[in-house]
């Protein structure tokens, strides 16, 4: 059960004015510098293996696939999405002319 003196101590702890910040500070664990060297080590490691095993390719070696600029697939230069039907209006024609209101016709 809580009483007054409960609650006055904890509205007292809960104004107590804050540590300054270079204590909180020192009490910061500084165990990640090995991890930290390692995880770089790695990562120079893991370059230095990728940068000697990739193939190097001569500029006077040819491509392995050859591009047929002629064929269908290739020679359309409009492109089609499965949702521009939806996009085709119907009675465009009419939209095209302004009409003229001053003849009082329309087109």
């Amino acid at each position: 059960m809580s009483d007054d003196d409960d609650i006055r101590s904890a509205l007292s702890r809960a104004h107590e004015p804050a540590a300054p910040f270079d204590a909180i500070r020192e009490r910061r664990p500084r165990r990640f510098r090995a991890v930290r060297a390692f995880a770089l080590a790695s990562v120079a490691i893991g370059m230095l293996v990728f940068a000697i095993a990739w193939p190097t390719a001569s500029p006077e070696s040819e491509p392995d696939s050859v591009i047929d600029l002629t064929s269908p697939t290739l020679s359309s230069t409009t492109l089609t999405m499965p949702l521009d039907s939806l996009l085709v209006v119907p009675g465009l024609a009419a939209l095209e002319t302004t009409p003229t209101l001053t003849t009082g016709g329309l087109p």
